[in-house]
């Protein structure tokens, strides 16, 4: 077993261990929002959750498997809200006010409350998990280049998905580099980000 892979545990089929996985995972949220992802037990959380700890275990092997699942869960909220934004870009006007909705809403779910922040700093410390988030951005790259292509009427070259992908990294990071930033800051820093993407796409002077 290599330092990407982690070990999946029994998948939910009928109603009451969907229902279990969700006790599980709702219980494993609320701890972490009660203190971090480094205070989180397995233990703990099958105390919390009423729970024996084998059925715990036998859904999720290892705490890795439990970050696991709930990071997906958490990438794919994201992608739902900014999937949405982007489905509603048919030209170039409805393009910059995407972006610009875009990454407000990526902020907001990603680094603008407690779970989004915490989550981001206890799965960094693990390769895996890392590279789930990673593998999450090359995928938007790819999602944002084609719809930037399409709109704009270009072609997607290897080059522009390389400069896509350093439009999401960059952000990303600007993004996390004002977590505890007063709000005015914040919203300066998402509207600057804004205006360098669609001044790299000719959008705005």
């Amino acid at each position: 077993m290599n330092k990407f892979t982690i070990e999946e545990g029994r998948k939910p089929v009928q109603a009451r261990s969907k229902q279990r996985v969700k006790l599980i995972l709702d219980t494993a949220i609320q701890m972490i929002l009660d203190e971090n992802v480094e205070a989180l037990s397995m233990n703990e959380l099958a105390h919390n959750a009423n729970l024996p700890v084998g059925s715990v275990y036998q859904y999720f092997p290892s705490k890795r498997a439990l970050l696991k699942s709930l990071l997906e869960d958490h990438l794919a909220l994201i992608n739902k809200e900014v999937n949405e934004i982007l489905n509603t870009i048919s030209d170039k006007a409805s393009l910059v006010l995407g972006i610009r909705k875009a990454i407000n809403t990526t902020f907001e779910i990603a680094y603008g409350n407690d779970l989004g922040q915490k989550l981001w700093a206890g799965t960094q410390y693990d390769p895996a998990l890392r590279k789930i988030q990673d593998d999450d951005g090359q995928t938007y790259a790819q999602i944002l280049a084609s719809k930037f292509a399409e709109t704009l009427g270009i072609e997607v070259t290897e080059k522009f998905l390389i400069q896509c992908s350093i439009y999401i990294a960059s952000m990303d990071a600007c993004l996390r580099s004002v977590v505890d930033a007063k709000a005015e800051t914040q919203q300066k820093y998402i509207q600057e980000i804004g205006d360098l993407i669609l001044r790299e796409l000719k959008l705005l002077n």
